[in-house]
């Protein structure tokens, strides 16, 4: 029986190995499970690399650890979803702006607003003949109304884009928590929104 040609062992580029670059440089920004020699697994997002070692955001907690690539024995690369890759943005172009500012500029013209569109209607309901008097509180109470309501519309939009495109999960609902406090000089009451 004659045997058949000998078959070449595969070549392995050193920069493909898990000692290498090119391979973490491919995996980077990217969910990983890291099988290590001790038989541990580690479970994150690919932050960064350097010649020895691995910066991993653990998937648990957050907090970016430093694993040795010596220590590294096999990687599972998770696939690519929306959530993971920022919708399939690179880190450079995801938004950086999470639309708190615009929430809180349409929060402060809804509060200056509706105080000045509730006394024109008052106004206007008591005297209606008294132009010079409800149409001074009624017209910017109006125009600051609708400036909040679009404010808040857009901060809404980009909280969502900004939480999709980071793969931060959504709140269930917003929390209205009540505060209350008491000092000499008299109190406070307002209301704290969590979102």
């Amino acid at each position: 029986m004659q045997a058949g040609p000998a078959v070449p062992a595969p070549r392995v580029d050193d920069q493909l190995s898990l000692t290498g670059r090119a391979l973490w440089d491919g995996l980077r920004d990217r969910r990983v499970i890291l099988q290590l020699v001790n038989g541990a697994e580690l479970g994150g997002t690919v932050v960064a690399h350097s010649g020895s070692d691995i910066a991993l955001a653990r998937a648990s907690d957050g907090t970016v650890v430093s694993v040795p690539k010596a220590e590294v024995k096999g990687v599972r690369a998770r696939p690519l979803t929306t959530r993971d890759s920022g919708g399939g943005l690179p880190l450079g172009n995801r938004p950086t702006d999470s639309g708190h500012a615009l929430y809180g500029g349409g929060v402060a013209l809804l509060s200056f607003g509706v105080p000045f569109s509730v006394a024109g209607t008052a106004m206007l309901g008591v005297c209606p003949s008294c132009l010079y008097i409800h149409l001074p509180l009624l017209l910017p109470g109006i125009a600051l109304v609708t400036g909040g309501a679009i404010a808040l519309k857009r901060a809404k939009q980009r909280n969502s884009a900004f939480r999709k495109a980071w793969g931060i999960p959504l709140a269930g609902r917003m929390q209205l928590t009540p505060s209350l406090a008491f000092t000499r000089a008299g109190g406070e009451v307002g209301f704290a929104l969590r979102f």
